[in-house]
């Protein structure tokens, strides 16, 4: 025995349509967080700057205008040097406080993935890998920070 025959005709189609309603409301509210994410392409900013340190900054830069962004650094080997980076001054915990050069600056971003491509960061003299300041909800995937001359050795 269907619920609708509990009711007369006129109410059963109002019965009917409420339903129908509450299942498109339903459907249209679990689907609003669906959203696709804004997807922005580390090699067209190295394309246009020519130097990695540049391209990651304006990169992730743009990364600000969007809601839900996604930066999708390029498989391989990259190159950073300090000439061309980002710098802040940092009062480091394990470190000397002062003007840092960084790789990666995540600074006042919201709701980013990085996704790496498991791109491997090579940094040139004495800078920093990432430094995530001011910001919430980052996620940095499948990227990995190594140095072309190691700051100390052991032997």
């Amino acid at each position: 025995m269907s619920i609708l025959n509990l009711f007369n005709p006129t109410q059963a189609i109002i019965v009917n349509f409420s339903i129908k309603l509450l299942l498109i409301g339903i459907l249209l509210a679990s689907t609003s967080n669906l959203k696709a994410r804004d997807t922005i392409l580390l090699a067209q900013f190295v394309e246009q700057y020519k130097d990695f340190g540049l391209a990651t900054y304006h990169a992730l830069e743009a990364c600000k205008k969007y809601e839900k962004p996604v930066l999708i650094v390029p498989e391989g080997i990259h190159h950073y040097h300090p000439d061309q980076a980002y710098e802040q001054y940092c009062r480091m915990t394990n470190n000397t406080n002062g003007l840092k050069r960084i790789a990666f600056p995540v600074v006042d971003q919201q709701q980013l993935v990085i996704e790496g491509n498991n791109a491997q960061i090579i940094l040139h003299g004495v800078m920093m890998g990432i430094i995530v300041h001011k910001s919430s909800d980052v996620e940095i995937k499948n990227l990995s920070f190594d140095w072309e001359t190691p700051f100390y050795v052991q032997g």
